[in-house]
Formats: C-alpha cells, structure tokens, sequence
C-alpha cells in the first residue's frame, strides 16, 4: 500500500508527494483548517485571551443566522435554569481561569466554543488555543498542563490510551474509559447523547457501480481504491489495521489528507482522486452530496459520544455543572445543525453558531 500527502489548504490531491508533514506541536500556531469558501473575520474579544491566530474567538457578534434562532424566545424552563445555576455558582463564588482547545477540525472548534462560551458567563477567566491538532498533539497539552480541557469522542479516546480496548457499545466504552484516563492525570465529565464517528464514505456512483453496502464489500475493490482520511487514520487501531482485521479491506493507496474530513476531503472524493474516504458522520457533506456511508456490522468503530476532558487538577463543581448542562442538551442532531450553519451557506463563526446555540437553550444570559 502506497502513502502520499496532501496539504489540507488545498482541495487538489495529487498522488504523489514529498513525505508526512511534521507533528503540529502546541507551542505552533498553525492556520486554522479551511472551510469551504469561509471568510475569515478578525473580531475582538475584550474578555478572553486567544493565543490561536486565527482571530475567532467565543464573542463574535452574532450574524444573520444566529439572529435567526435568537429570535425565538427563550423556553421559560431554560431561562428558569440558568438563573438558577447562576445563583447557585455565586454563591460558591465562582470563578478562576481555564484554557480550552480543540482539535483541528470544524466540529472540535464549534463545541469548543460552546464550553469558553458558557464558563465564561459563569465568571471564569477564560483562554483559547483552538485548532491544536490531533489527539497525538492534545492529549499530551492536556496532560502537561498547555490546555485544561478538550472537547473529545469516546470511542476513539478509549482507543487512542488503549489500543487493546474491546468495547464498542456506549455504555461500554463511557465505563472503561475513567480506568485508562485516570493514570494520565486527565478526567472526563458527562458524555453527550451527541455522537459524531468515523465512517467510510463512497459517491452513489461508485456504491452503485459496486454494489457497495458494507465495508467488506469494498475490499473485493481493493486493488482499486486509493483511499484518504487523515495520516493518523493508517496507524490507528481503528483505522487502516481495524478495517483490514475485520473485513480484509487494504487500500492500494492511503492519501492522508489533514483536514479532519473536511472539504480537501470532500473534493477529492467528489473528484476521482480517491475512491473512498473517512468522512465524519455529522459532515453536512455527506447529505449534501448524497454520498454513501458503507455500514460497518463488526463495529470497528466504536459509540464516539462528545465528552468533556480536563487535566484532572482543573476539575471544579463549578465547572462541572455548566459542561454538564452542555453535555445534556447537546444532541447529534444539533451537532449536525451547528456544522451546516458553519460550513454551509450561512457561514457563521464558530463562535456565532455556538453562541446562539447557548442561548436557545437558555445556558447563558
């Protein structure tokens, strides 16, 4: 199986290219991942330090959108509950610092926002450094102290601190996962019903010019398929090793494309450049497209629901309690609504969507 390259910025996948990018470390501010035809805005946030260069941070103005869903009226029983909590956090006098980051995909940055969005209306002094890379980058920034908290996905973190982990379901991974975070110093809070995974991806063409239903009906193409995710994907338990233990599938090219699935992604598959390609099942794409998402019955991927992670020595009941509220009202379904305001046609910030996503659900003033 060949390996080549292709740089996220651009939506071109040649096939051969010079060899892996370096290791995007913390201390390296690299441009945010691009999203398709997305302007960049440069809004202050007089409150907030951000240290990521790419100007967004969680007080963005909110665009026309946004002042869509603000225009209906907060439920009272929402409204009733942030009160509620927030006399409940004065009185333990909250507050202190936390650094939030995220991973270097759309999705990471949104959910991201809506932490630093609601700790800061609680009274913590909050810091950003978004877009920090993948989990072989965060984890250790987590652990060292770089960043306090991460939005992550179960599944693939379980797997990611243990590569020998078998359990699948939800409630299977949420319950071994305390036993390999605890040794790391780092801690989880509630999961989200929220549940964004990896999945292999084919255009309706090729599913059908195939006659593609599973996963293991594409190995039969093997020596056909060039196939692109990002370069971790070709390491990782669940990835390239997973998919070929458990349907014999062996791309005859892995193209790894840094860009989370996203529109680099998109193209190339949408293209020819490659024939299959891990697209993350909340990507508005796949809709939009009308690809196809190859089933995968021996559950190589694991239940991936949103869960908080902290650095164990920055969990508060205070914090606790405003990620929970998120955690409880955070659905797939909203995940996939917050991803299309962002990188369809309204093209919120971040920020923008997060924001009025909080105060729809009445967890913030």
């Amino acid at each position: 199986m060949r390996t080549s390259w292709v740089s996220s910025s651009s939506a071109t996948c040649p096939t051969s290219l010079p060899g892996p990018p370096t290791a995007d470390p913390l201390s390296r501010r690299d441009a945010p991942t691009p999203r398709a035809h997305e302007p960049h805005h440069n809004q202050g946030a007089p409150h907030v330090h951000q240290e990521n260069h790419d100007s967004r941070d969680h007080r963005g103005r909110v665009g026309t959108g946004a002042r869509r869903l603000l225009r209906r009226r907060r439920p009272a029983r929402g409204r009733q509950r942030h009160q509620q909590q927030r006399r409940r956090l004065e009185q333990r006098g909250g507050g202190g610092s936390i650094i939030i980051g995220s991973a270097n995909f759309t999705e990471s940055e949104i959910i991201a926002n809506l932490y630093a969005i609601a700790l800061e209306d609680a009274g913590l002094d909050v810091e950003t450094k978004f877009q920090i890379g993948s989990r072989e980058a965060y984890v250790p920034a987590l652990k060292d102290g770089s960043i306090d908290l991460i939005p992550d996905y179960t599944g693939n973190l379980l797997l990611f601190l243990d590569g020998e982990a078998t359990a699948t379901s939800g409630d299977d991974v949420t319950a071994a996962l305390p036993a390999v975070l605890e040794p790391e110093g780092l801690t989880m809070l509630e999961p989200a019903p929220a549940e964004d995974k990896d999945a292999v991806v084919v255009t309706s063409e090729t599913a059908q010019e195939w006659d593609l239903t599973t996963i293991e009906d594409l190995a039969a193409y093997n020596s056909e398929v060039k196939f692109a995710s990002n370069a971790e994907f070709a390491e990782r338990a669940s990835g390239l090793p997973g998919l070929k233990a458990l349907y014999g599938f062996e791309p005859v090219e892995f193209v790894a494309i840094a860009d989370g699935g996203g529109p680099a992604t998109v193209s190339a598959l949408l293209d020819g450049q490659v024939q299959a390609a891990n697209i993350y099942t909340t990507t508005p794409a796949i809709a939009d497209n009308d690809f196809v998402v190859l089933e995968d019955p021996d559950a190589n991927f694991a239940a991936q629901n949103v869960v908080p992670v902290l650095n164990s020595d920055k969990v508060t009941d205070q914090i606790t309690e405003v990620l929970d509220a998120i955690s409880a009202e955070l659905t797939t379904e909203d995940l996939l609504a917050l991803n299309g305001q962002v990188s369809g046609d309204e093209k919120l910030e971040p920020a923008e969507a997060a924001r009025a996503w909080l105060e729809e659900k009445g967890l913030i003033g």
